[in-house]
């Protein structure tokens, strides 16, 4: 009896980990190096692995690309996109394979984060079930897989409704199972930067929303979260906000990148584009999808039932919000750059989806219930509909040549010595060499003398690790082979000098002494503290999670003994 009690426990797990392999079937089957997203992807995957290989610490910058001058593809984006594929990559022998069995764990596991935040709230398995299948398999989150492959976006789907549980628990439950938020936003925050924004938007609201449930005591633990989430993140964060303090790189600046608010304002929806054919052959499908428009049809018939959901409300309010942002209505030409960031519009349906899988869930099961003798029928029939229009959206990206172009381009990125400039995303260069590509396809691969005059002899150079001979000197300017990343130690004669950056984006110094030049990439001095914090606390936070552990369950014999005794 109690084997299957423990086992109907799992059922809802189960059909989240068989929906999800469904979900996943075709995108297998998927050539990815057909598409530019993902081969930006995989080239990082592949190439990062490679400088991790070849020992060099911080590994954020590939030697090959950018026409061997050096590109940073690990500093700007969320790092589990990158090094849990390339832990996969070492199980499964190959990058884009890891690629596809990331993609499939990320659904699985937001499903699951999905699930036990609904069953938190609502203490319902099958509107919890229900909620967290449209979550994993909305058109929208489809295509962020499939079309899009926005990798760091559906990755963070694992992550906001961890965080959500987290202030849920700190609001109503057990203030001290704050570590989801902590989890939750960590996890964001080396996933998806804008995605973590404007989670912490929604949080906040949320948060002064109960403002009124929270004491002093919850208010110090949210303290204590807020800064292990920024020192758990230093690694990460301090190298991204050095790169933006003291630099001038393409990824920071709203006009390269389109991010300004009239350009967001361009993108914003249409209802045709959300009441589209989720089957259709567009390139981007926003259409709701049947199953969410179903559940929003039912909501003026259902709204005074559901309503007694707890947080149904708010979330329909959220819901509703963040459609509105979606569209060509909201006043994005008002908001701040750090708003605006967005780039499209259309990136806060992955939030509209997020709150309105709750709803739809609630207006499901609740118009299920009102069903006589056949109380579940509707919420089954519920899974196995959003099942079956989630396997049908995907049929159409299958391949049928055995992944051929897959496995000839990862040959191709393991071979190849260099890649230009047109070969991978150019949103991370210095805005200089962003501007003036030409000038890194055409450069020669060597020091270049801008001012004064200098001789360059017994030049050697070996990825990010350079070495020259210099004399007859006379006030010289140089032009390093490397684009322009902090990080880089140049020393003269073994003494350490300057460098900075060139008109061009490139590692610039100036001479006036004869001897021997090294260059190295090392990381800057900020880097490798903020590892060291990271690391440090990681034990610390391990050490302490394992003491408590321990504590509880020695707490637990002994009132367990104390009983046996009474007894």
């Amino acid at each position: 009896m109690l084997k299957k009690l423990k086992l109907k426990k799992y059922i809802p797990y189960i059909v989240i980990v068989v929906v999800s392999l469904l979900l996943c079937f075709n995108f297998f089957r998927l050539n990815l190096s057909e598409f530019n997203e993902a081969r930006i992807h995989i080239a990082r995957i592949t190439s990062i692995k490679e400088v991790i290989m070849n020992k060099i610490f911080p590994s954020f910058i590939s030697a090959k690309h950018m026409s061997g001058f050096g590109y940073a593809l690990n500093i700007f984006y969320g790092p589990i996109t990158t090094y849990v594929p390339i832990i996969l990559s070492f199980i499964f022998g190959s990058s884009i394979m890891a690629l596809k069995v990331f993609t499939l764990l990320t659904i699985i596991l937001a499903g699951f984060m999905m699930y036990n935040f609904v069953l938190k709230i609502s203490k319902n398995k099958l509107l919890s079930l229900v909620s967290a299948l449209i979550y994993i398999a909305a058109p929208y989150k489809l295509t962020d897989i499939y079309s899009r492959n926005a990798v760091g976006e559906y990755t963070a789907f694992i992550f906001i409704p961890l965080v959500f549980n987290g202030i849920y628990e700190l609001i109503n439950g057990n203030y001290k199972k704050n570590y989801l938020i902590v989890i939750g936003a960590v996890g964001l925050i080396l996933s998806h930067t804008i995605t973590t924004i404007y989670v912490a938007i929604f949080a906040l609201a949320y948060l002064a929303i109960n403002y009124k449930k929270l004491n002093k005591k919850r208010y110090i633990y949210l303290f204590i979260d807020l800064l292990l989430i920024i020192l758990l993140t230093a690694f990460y964060l301090v190298p991204l906000l050095e790169h933006k303090v003291y630099g001038d790189y393409t990824i920071f600046d709203s006009d390269s990148m389109g991010a300004t608010g009239k350009r967001v304002l361009s993108t914003g929806l249409s209802l045709s584009d959300l009441f589209s054919s989720e089957f259709g052959s567009q390139e981007i499908v926003f259409s709701f999808g049947i199953i969410i428009i179903f559940g929003l049809i039912l909501t003026p018939f259902v709204y005074k039932r559901a309503k007694e959901n707890k947080e149904y409300g708010w979330f329909l309010l959220f819901a509703l919000i963040s459609l509105w942002g979606c569209t060509k209505c909201f006043p994005w030409f008002l908001l701040p750059n750090f708003l605006t960031i967005i780039q499209f519009a259309w990136r806060l349906e992955g939030f509209f989806i997020f709150f309105i899988s709750y709803v739809c869930a609630c207006n499901i099961v609740t118009a299920s219930q009102m069903i006589k003798d056949k109380r579940n029928i509707l919420s089954i029939v519920a899974i196995i509909a959003i099942t079956l229009c989630g396997v049908g959206g995907t049929v159409r990206y299958a391949s049928n040549d055995e992944l051929k172009q897959d496995k000839e381009y990862e040959e191709y990125l393991l071979k190849a010595s260099k890649f230009t400039p047109f070969q991978v995303n150019r949103d991370y260069l210095p805005l200089n060499s962003e501007r003036n590509t030409e000038y890194i396809e055409n450069r020669k691969d060597k020091v270049i003398v801008l001012e004064g005059s200098a001789t360059i002899n017994n030049e050697e150079k070996n990825g990010l690790n350079l070495r020259f001979e210099i004399e007859n000197i006379d006030n010289a300017i140089l032009e390093l082979p490397y684009i322009y990343y902090h990080g880089y130690t140049v020393k003269i004669n073994e003494k350490k000098i300057d460098n900075y950056e060139s008109e061009n984006g490139f590692v610039c110094i100036n001479l006036n002494e004869t001897g021997t030049v090294t260059v190295n990439y090392t990381g800057t001095l900020l880097e490798k503290i903020a590892y060291i914090i990271s690391g440090a606390t990681i034990v610390v936070a391990v050490v302490y999670s394992v003491k408590k552990l321990y504590q509880e369950k020695r707490i637990g014999e002994i009132i367990e003994k104390r009983t046996k005794k009474d007894k």
